[in-house]
């Protein structure tokens, strides 16, 4: 996919998150996992520390990335927890 399909599946994200629904915070948690899942190159720009100028960027998305997950997945779980006030 090209970087401007997933900056538009990221944007539409964003929108439904902020709309308040109950399901978008899994959704959110959804397409960050798949970015950080689908990265080709992660592997390889990870390895390559000291020679490569690319481990800064992979870093950053591997923790700003499983940020996401996991903040998403307990903004679902507190969403659907019976008797919790919604995260949103």
């Amino acid at each position: 996919m090209k970087i401007g399909g997933v900056v538009g599946c990221l944007a539409v994200a964003s929108v439904l998150v902020a709309t308040g629904w109950r399901w978008t915070p899994a959704l959110g948690a959804l397409l960050a996992g798949g970015i950080l899942m689908g990265n080709p190159w992660l592997l390889h720009n990870l390895s390559l520390p000291i020679t490569s100028g690319f481990f800064l960027a992979a870093a950053t998305q591997v923790v700003c990335s499983s940020i996401v997950v996991v903040a998403g997945v307990e903004a679902t779980v507190q969403n659907y927890w019976p008797g919790r006030k919604r995260a949103l």
